[in-house]
């Protein structure tokens, strides 16, 4: 991580670059998660109120947090009936 860089009063950058391979699971198969060797692993930045839940001592660098489930696109709502003429009467709450 580069040294800060002063920004204004109060403010600071810091770089969450690594050089090197960052040590992906499968780049080939699009599995951009990290291995657990990978140098990203604790080496992210702690950010009161966004980074509160990582799976160890501190974030890792990248979107895939290493030892938590992977994200994946979508809802787990449960869905509600559709019929081909839009919403069905037992969805919008019309009995028979």
């Amino acid at each position: 991580m580069a040294d800060p860089v002063k920004l204004g009063k109060g403010a600071t950058r810091h770089d969450n670059i690594l050089e090197g391979d960052p040590k992906f699971a499968n780049v080939r198969d699009g599995d951009f998660r990290l291995s657990p060797a990978s140098p990203c692993i604790d080496a992210g930045a702690a950010i009161k109120g966004i980074t509160g839940r990582h799976a160890s001592k501190a974030p890792d660098i990248g979107c895939h947090e290493h030892g938590r489930d992977a994200w994946t696109a979508g809802s787990s709502l449960p869905r509600e009936p559709w019929d081909e003429a839009g919403w069905s009467d037992a969805a919008l709450g019309k009995g028979d």
